[in-house]
């Protein structure tokens, strides 16, 4: 209650005190509360603001929790079958009128079934983040998908979206034909997590915020052995660009360029994807394992992050400067990395050479439409086109980065540019928590 004291001073938000305790887990309260209390929350701000987000925003932080908590199977049997991922399955009624969001239920590769939730606000302390209230309302939410995977075992989907309702998760689900064969059964993906749930946590970010915990925990992010050319090329990069930068803007800007051009070695992997089915790839392929490899994924494009991360022109300018004096150095690493990149199309499917050179291609635009952005005296933010679907993306992709279906715009508040970060797994969201 005190946090919730600091933060709301107005008359009327003091009338509101129980309902905001709820929306925020600020005590002994069941999941069904918390999202009941959130719900009437959001309504209230909408109702309070005048449905404009941008002040919603400037006094609150948006999450949007995921969890991978059970397989599925067909009721034929049929062992090798899957759908393909972010089939939807089900879905709730929207949640606020904020966001137009509803609970939605999806499959993911390897016959997972996944859950997203609508975006949630939290309540700034003193202008700050509230970690404490993200952390209870991720483990309340974790804790209860849980005993929905002990308890949902061998249902079909129609009474997996029953139990939802039971323990508060929306009403009036709404199944898709493509359920209607499926059951829910034990883990295959991720099976040897604890209590057979896996987490992802969307939350709107700052640039600097994002650089922050790349640093502190992204390079020791957990990936495959076969994956860590990723955090290579970081480091490769960095040791290059950082020993000229001397502003604090500058260095969260270089954390960017490197982790936004390492993420480009994924894009042979992401050609051969179109080429070949994903079961081909034996695992190989980094078209979902791309988000993984620094622990944080970022919802926005390059230029974006880059960008909106220099508000100031002294450090504008130096980061061009640096970018530009040290290309030469930059093409030879890009050169060298890529083609530990295209190990994993030979290895499956013979010598790709066009993957490469498009690799390549998509390096340079990357660099030559950062120059360009960077030579406008003040940052600007350009929306990212919503047309690119799952798989579908083309390259070259003219700087703006890989998987691009999964750009989101998000509103700000006037001053401050957010970008929707992924926290990709329970151990890195405990590390954005504590730190």
């Amino acid at each position: 209650m005190e946090i919730v004291k600091r933060n709301y001073v107005r008359e009327e938000c003091q009338r509101k005190l129980e309902m905001v305790k709820k929306a925020h887990a600020d005590g002994d309260f069941s999941v069904r509360e918390i999202i009941k209390g959130q719900k009437e929350y959001q309504h209230w701000l909408f109702k309070e603001y005048n449905g404009d987000i941008k002040k919603i925003m400037s006094v609150n932080r948006s999450i949007g929790l995921e969890f991978e908590f059970a397989s599925y199977k067909f009721n034929n049997g049929d062992e090798s079958k899957q759908y393909p991922a972010h089939i939807e399955l089900g879905k709730s009624e929207n949640f606020s009128p904020l966001f137009n969001i509803p609970f939605m239920l999806e499959t993911d590769v390897h016959n997972e079934l996944e859950i997203g939730f609508p975006p949630f606000l939290i309540a700034n302390v003193n202008g700050e983040m509230n970690k404490g209230a993200i952390s209870r309302i991720w483990k309340s939410l974790r804790k209860t998908m849980q005993e929905i995977n002990k308890e949902a075992l061998e249902c079909n989907i129609q009474k997996l979206t029953m139990i939802f309702e039971a323990y508060g998760l929306e009403s009036e689900w709404r199944i898709s034909n493509k359920s209607r064969d499926l059951k829910v059964a034990k883990r295959k993906k991720h099976c040897t997590i604890q209590n057979q749930v896996y987490s992802q946590l969307n939350i709107s970010l700052t640039a600097k915020e994002i650089a922050e915990l790349t640093k502190k925990y992204g390079l020791s992010a957990y990936i495959p052995e076969m994956f860590k050319y990723f955090s290579e090329t970081f480091n490769l990069l960095y040791k290059i660009l950082a020993k000229n930068i001397s502003t604090r803007m500058g260095e969260t800007a270089i954390v960017h360029i490197c982790k936004g051009l390492s993420n480009l070695l994924a894009i042979p992997s992401l050609l051969l994807l179109k080429d070949q089915p994903e079961s081909r790839q034996n695992n190989r392929g980094v078209y979902s394992g791309v988000k993984e490899t620094f622990g944080v994924w970022v919802k926005d494009s390059i230029l974006n992050l880059i960008d909106n991360s220099l508000n100031d022109q002294q450090a504008r300018d130096e980061v061009k400067q640096v970018v530009i004096e040290e290309k030469l150095a930059l093409d030879d690493i890009m050169q060298e990395q890529i083609e530990k990149a295209m190990k994993i199309v030979r290895t499956q499917f013979g010598f790709k050479e066009e993957y490469k050179n498009i690799a390549l291609t998509e390096y340079l635009n990357t660099i030559s439409e950062l120059v360009k952005r960077l030579n406008n005296n003040t940052p600007k933010y350009i929306p990212n086109r919503r047309d690119v679907l799952y798989k579908s993306e083309s390259f070259p992709a003219q700087g703006k980065g890989v998987r691009r279906d999964t750009y989101v715009n998000i509103s700000s508040p006037t001053g401050v540019q957010f970008h929707l970060a992924e926290i990709r797994n329970d151990d890195q969201i405990e590390n954005f928590i504590s730190y």
